[in-house]
């Protein structure tokens, strides 16, 4: 089996309530086979978050590009090739 490769956007929200419990909440938004798509899906989501007015002061979005590798358990059938 060989390595595949995966890059996600992650779009990750941090809520400081003041209280003990600081919850954040991580969200894939898009999966893309090359990091060139993946950046641009990043940019225009930064971008649609940045001019979309937030009515809380208190959550914060930001969105970041990770890079995944993988080993596929779908054997192809070399036979067939």
């Amino acid at each position: 089996m060989e390595a595949d490769v995966r890059f996600v956007v992650l779009k990750i929200e941090e809520q400081d309530l003041n209280l003990s419990p600081y919850k954040v909440s991580v969200e894939v938004v898009g999966s893309f086979k090359n990091l060139e798509d993946a950046r641009k899906c990043k940019e225009a989501k930064d971008t649609l978050n940045n001019i979309t007015p937030n009515e809380f002061d208190w959550c914060h979005t930001q969105f970041k590009v990770q890079q995944i590798f993988y080993k596929s358990f779908v054997r192809a059938d070399k036979k067939s090739a």
